[in-house]
């Protein structure tokens, strides 16, 4: 789930195309523009039929590298679209906590996967250049694969916190309190998959180098920074279980440093950082923050121009954290750390007394192997008319 490029990509000119296949491509034409009165399955149909109308076409004719060029980008963009659905369905999925959802999400995206799969497969991008996008995009889309893992671990986390499921704002800074009221057992019950799910972080994290030298490099970077901040804030759950107080409060630490890099802005950062031990002020503090994260998103959704992307400190452009994992910091990751971070301290002065670890190697020390979920796509066969998905056995969608 990454702020990707301008997609979908332009749709090579009609020279030399037959009529029947010039007025598919029209059609695809009009699904690649942004428009609100169309809807996602729409402009998936259109895309698919143009797909598919090319591929019979170049398999009963001369295959030709123009033919190519209009095939790779037809199916680029019809994986996008699954891509696009497969995003609806996830944030439908964290919000409501339906597992149709879930299972819907990671359904698109599987398909989004086989359809550059196929075109690999097939050796149907040729050149250098497009067999590079078809590369860099399934990464990409094999990266949001796996990213899906960890907003459904995120989501189970947040119901064991929350006792529930839901992003609005009523009533949510109070659902917080009740971390502050945990007894030890019920935070040891808390950390009982912490390290199972920084795992997934960190695989997700691995991913992110090899996007390194692609069109979508800063973007990655962003993303990377989220999975250190979950990364850490889930690590220094298990740390306090153990006993750890001091290397808990470093791992926040490092969360919040992870934070500080482009992904929240210095009023919040204030916040974050602000060393509070009461607890009205703490939810008051919680309250602000999810003030000024709505306020934030608010702009974000009435203009999508660089110059309001600028207004926002370059928090929300198309190279930062996409907009709904960062609405994710703001409703769950930094409330939980501002919280954990006040029981942490408390318990250290209280029982502990130990020195906040702060040595950077010495925190990667307790960094676990990378956990990457399986990431393959389904297959798509070409039967000479349409692209149909191989028949085959029970699929994992997470």
């Amino acid at each position: 789930m990454l702020e990707t490029p301008p997609l979908p990509l332009v749709i090579p000119s009609e020279n030399g195309l037959p009529p029947d296949l010039c007025v598919l491509r029209q059609g695809a034409v009009l699904a690649g523009r942004d428009s609100t009165d169309t809807s996602l399955a729409t402009k998936l149909d259109a895309s698919m039929a143009y797909a598919d109308a090319l591929l019979a076409y170049y398999y009963s004719t001369a295959q030709d590298a123009v033919l190519e060029e209009h095939i790779t980008v037809a199916m680029v963009n019809a994986a996008y679209f699954y891509q696009q659905l497969s995003q609806e369905m996830l944030q439908t999925a964290y919000v409501q906590g339906s597992k149709e959802a879930w299972a819907a999400s990671g359904l698109y995206n599987k398909r989004c996967i086989g359809l550059l799969q196929f075109l690999v497969r097939s050796q149907i991008p040729r050149t250098t250049q497009l067999l590079s996008t078809v590369q860099m995009y399934m990464r990409c889309w094999a990266l949001s694969q796996q990213l899906g893992v960890v907003i459904l671990s995120l989501s189970k986390l947040k119901s064991q916190v929350c006792g529930g499921t839901g992003t609005g704002t009523g009533g949510t800074a109070e659902k917080y309190e009740r971390l502050l009221e945990f007894q030890e057992s019920d935070l040891k019950e808390l950390s009982k998959s912490s390290v199972l799910y920084a795992r997934l972080c960190i695989g997700c994290r691995d991913m992110c180098s090899q996007l390194a030298n692609t069109e979508l490099a800063t973007a990655s970077q962003y993303l990377a920074r989220y999975l250190d901040t979950l990364t850490y804030t889930l690590l220094s759950l298990d740390a306090y279980k153990e006993g750890q107080c001091g290397l808990a409060l470093g791992m926040l630490a490092a969360a919040i440093d992870s934070l500080s890099q482009g992904l929240v802005t210095r009023k919040q950062l204030k916040l974050i950082q602000d060393n509070v031990k009461l607890k009205d002020r703490l939810t008051s503090k919680i309250k602000e923050m999810k003030i000024e994260g709505k306020q934030l998103r608010s702009k974000f959704k009435k203009s999508k121009s660089p110059s309001a992307s600028a207004d926002l400190g370059g928090i929300y452009n198309k190279n930062a954290l996409h907009p709904f994992l960062q609405s994710t910091l703001i409703d769950f990751i930094i409330p939980l750390i501002m919280l954990l971070q006040y029981r942490y301290q408390i318990t250290n002065d209280k029982l502990f007394y130990q020195p906040v670890v702060k040595d950077s190697q010495e925190l990667s020390k307790h960094r676990p192997q990378g956990k990457a979920p399986d990431a393959n796509g389904i297959d798509w066969n070409f039967d000479g008319q349409h692209l149909t998905e191989a028949s085959g056995g029970k699929i994992d969608y997470f």
